[in-house]
C-alpha cells in the first residue's frame, strides 16, 4: 500500500486526498487550518493540523517515511516552497507539488522537485480536448507528442472486426486493451485481429497526439 502526505488541503488537494484515500493508499493529510482537517480526518488514514513550514513538525508526524509527498499549498507560493525544501531535507524521493504560474513551476524544478502541476493549465487543455475529441476520452503523454489515450468505439468501428479498421496502418495507432462497460464489465489485454467491435466498447489506444486527434476529431 502506498503512503502518501498530501500537504495543503484546498480544493485541489482535498479532492485529492479522497481520490488516493479511496484508491486504497494510506493517506497522511497535513493543513494548519483545524477545520479543514477536522473535514476530512474520518475519511484518510491520518489527518494532522500543522505547518509544513516548520520540519520539525513535519517530522514529528512520521513525514519522511511516506513513499510519495504532494505539497498542494496554492495561495502562498513561499509556503509551498519552504515546504517542498523541508520535505528534499527529509529524504523523500517522489515530492510533486503544485504551482499557479511558469515561473513558480521552474522555480520549483531548480531545488529538485521533478514533477510539477498546474492545476488550472492541465483542466484548460482537459476540457478543451473534450469540446473538440469528443470520442477521446482521456489521454496521457507517454513523451512528446505521444500518448496512451481512452476512446469510445465510432459508430463506423461498429460490426468490423478489429484487423479490418486497419488503424495501425492507417494512423500509426496500436490497440492495447478493450474494456466493456455495462453488464459485461471486463477487460480484454491485447484483443485479437478477429476481435468484433460493439457498441459501448472503449478502446485503449496508444499513438501520435496528431493521428488520435485525427480519428477523433468531431465525432461523439
Amino acid at each position: 500500500m502506498k503512503r502518501i502526505a498530501v500537504i495543503g488541503l484546498g480544493r485541489f488537494g482535498f479532492s485529492l486526498a479522497l481520490t488516493l484515500a479511496e484508491k486504497g493508499a494510506e493517506v497522511l493529510a497535513i493543513d494548519k487550518d483545524l477545520k479543514k482537517v477536522e473535514e476530512i480526518k474520518d475519511r484518510v488514514a491520518l489527518a494532522v493540523a500543522i505547518d509544513a513550514r516548520e520540519i520539525e513538525a513535519l517530522r514529528a508526524q512520521g513525514v519522511e517515511n511516506v513513499d510519495i509527498a504532494v505539497v498542494c499549498i496554492r495561495e502562498d507560493f513561499e509556503a509551498n516552497l519552504l515546504t517542498a525544501v523541508n520535505l528534499k531535507q527529509l529524504g523523500i524521493k517522489e515530492i510533486i507539488a503544485r504551482a499557479n504560474t511558469h515561473t513558480q513551476k521552474e522555480i520549483l524544478k531548480k531545488i529538485g522537485v521533478e514533477w510539477v502541476v498546474l492545476p488550472d493549465e492541465e483542466m484548460g487543455k482537459r476540457v478543451a480536448q473534450k469540446l473538440l475529441f469528443p470520442s477521446l476520452l482521456d489521454s496521457i503523454p507517454l513523451s512528446p507528442g505521444y500518448s496512451i489515450a481512452q476512446m469510445q468505439c465510432l459508430k463506423e468501428f461498429q460490426g468490423k472486426k478489429l484487423k479490418d479498421l486497419e488503424l495501425r496502418k492507417r494512423y500509426g495507432i496500436n490497440v492495447v486493451a478493450i474494456k466493456k462497460e455495462g453488464e459485461k464489465k471486463e477487460i480484454i489485454n491485447v484483443p485479437t485481429p478477429e476481435y468484433v467491435m460493439e457498441e459501448g466498447d472503449i478502446l485503449v489506444v496508444i499513438g501520435p497526439d496528431n493521428s488520435l486527434e485525427k480519428l477523433t476529431r468531431g465525432r461523439g
